[in-house]
C-alpha cells in the first residue's frame, strides 16, 4: 500500500516464490578393490561440482571417474535450471588386495619325478588358480600336489580371489 503526493492511496501484490534446493544425487555408494576404478553419476542438475579432487578424472561433469587409494567420501554440489543449488554425497570403498600366501609342504628339491605338495595361506581365499613351471601344469584345488617329471627349476605362482573378489598374485622364482 502507498500514498502519492495528492493523497491517493494504491495497493498492489506481488507473489515470492521459494523454490526448493535442487534435487541433486550422487547415485549408489560403491565397492572397488586398491587399483580399480569406479564411475561415479549425479542427477538432478545441468552442472556439477565434485570434491575432493584426490582420485578423480575431474572435478566438474555428471559423471567421473574415481580411483581413490583409500575410502573416500565424495561430495558433489550441483545447480539446476532454475539456479538452485543442491549437495549429495557417496561413499567409494575401496577394499584392499589380498597378500598371496603360498608355501610348499613337502620337499622343493629332489630326483625326478618331483611330486610336491602345495599350501595356500592366504586368508579369505574365494578361489585360486595355480601355474607350475613355464606352463606345465595348472590347478584350482586350494592345496594341490604337482609331480615335475623333467630336470630343471621352475616358478610356481597362484592367483587368489578373495571373498571380496579382490584378486592379488604372487610367484615364487626358482621355487623347485
Amino acid at each position: 500500500t502507498g500514498t502519492d503526493a495528492n493523497g491517493c492511496v494504491s495497493t498492489d501484490q506481488a507473489i515470492v516464490s521459494v523454490l526448493a534446493n535442487a534435487p541433486i544425487n550422487a547415485g549408489t555408494d560403491a565397492v572397488i578393490c586398491t587399483g580399480a576404478s569406479t564411475t561415479l553419476t549425479a542427477t538432478g542438475g545441468v552442472t556439477y561440482t565434485w570434491s575432493p579432487a584426490t582420485g578423480l578424472s575431474a572435478t566438474t561433469g555428471a559423471s567421473v571417474i574415481a580411483n581413490p587409494t583409500t575410502t573416500t567420501t565424495y561430495s558433489v554440489t550441483g545447480t539446476d535450471a532454475s539456479g538452485c543449488v543442491g549437495t549429495d554425497q557417496v561413499i567409494v570403498t575401496v577394499n584392499p588386495l589380498p597378500i598371496v600366501t603360498i608355501v610348499a609342504a613337502t620337499a622343493t628339491s629332489g630326483c625326478q619325478p618331483l611330486c610336491v605338495t602345495f599350501t595356500n595361506n592366504t586368508p579369505n581365499t574365494n578361489s585360486i588358480a595355480w601355474t607350475f613351471g613355464n606352463n606345465l601344469g595348472n590347478s584350482i584345488s586350494p592345496n594341490p600336489t604337482f609331480c615335475f617329471s623333467t630336470f630343471g627349476i621352475y616358478d610356481v605362482s597362484a592367483t587368489v580371489t578373495d571373498n571380496l573378489g579382490c584378486v592379488g598374485t604372487t610367484t615364487l622364482t626358482n621355487y623347485i
